[in-house]
């Protein structure tokens, strides 16, 4: 039976969408490349919390670790995902970053790469036009016979796609792998089963999924994988923006 390890830490801030307060910590902490990847964004809400993801995970390795003075490295992937390049203590833990509108979050797993996605419940999508594209035609019948109401249809196609931006991150295999490929589900609330996905990423029933809420409604998703019978323990951390800046000084 495979060791479950460490609990997974998730950090969730709220507020972080003025740009202005993220300057003097950027300018500190983040990298040449970070900084030029942020000047990319057109929207100042965008760079803003792309600012805080990236302070955030300093802040959470350091806290994590236990050394408030860490100083860390980071590189891109051809991907475009951030991994620690220095100190090599820091660069052992996975790390997982995810944005939108109103929360930034960063999870924290020293076992095995985890994938963290949130999204805000106040988006506005035609969810109906999207179902098709994100849905298996497993899921499709099982959502179908559900019949959910618009309200409730909004949150659940939240859950079901955060799920699979959670799973393909932890797979490391972005937008290479279409959502339809892999199966949830969704007769279970909160949706904790995956039932199937291609055979090159392994057993189906080796994942962990866990979903929660931010106190503003945001609709949170991790997966974690994990052979084991015993689920492994997640240590969930609310702050606000205020909070962040003041630790990162």
């Amino acid at each position: 039976m495979a060791v479950v390890g460490p609990a997974v830490e998730v950090v969730l801030v709220s507020g972080c969408e003025t740009l202005e307060d993220w300057a003097a910590p950027v300018d500190a902490h983040l990298m040449e490349w970070e900084r030029e990847r942020m000047a990319r964004f057109v929207k100042h809400g965008d760079r803003a919390r792309y600012a805080a993801a990236h302070l955030l995970v300093r802040w959470a390795l350091a806290r994590s670790l236990g050394e408030p003075d860490l100083a860390l490295t980071l590189d891109q992937s051809e991907r475009g995902k951030p991994f620690v390049t220095g100190p090599a203590t820091a660069a052992e833990v996975s790390f997982s970053l995810s944005h939108t509108r109103g929360l930034v979050g960063c999870a924290l797993w020293p076992t095995a790469p985890v994938g963290l996605d949130l999204e805000a419940a106040t988006r506005r999508l035609k969810v109906v036009e999207l179902l098709d594209t994100v849905l298996s035609s497993a899921e499709r019948e099982q959502w179908d016979g559900a019949a959910l109401a618009e309200g409730p249809a909004l949150e659940r196609f939240l859950e079901i796609w955060t799920l699979k931006e959670a799973l393909s991150k932890a797979l490391g295999v972005g937008l290479s792998v279409a959502p339809e490929e892999w199966s949830f589900d969704l007769d279970s609330a909160p949706i904790q089963r995956l039932l199937a996905l291609p055979d090159e990423f392994g057993d189906s029933a080796h994942w962990q999924f866990e979903q929660t809420r931010s106190p503003e409604g945001h609709v949170v998703s991790l997966a974690i994988p994990n052979p084991s019978s015993d689920s492994v323990p997640v240590e969930w951390t609310h702050l606000g923006a205020h909070e962040l800046l003041a630790a990162m000084g």
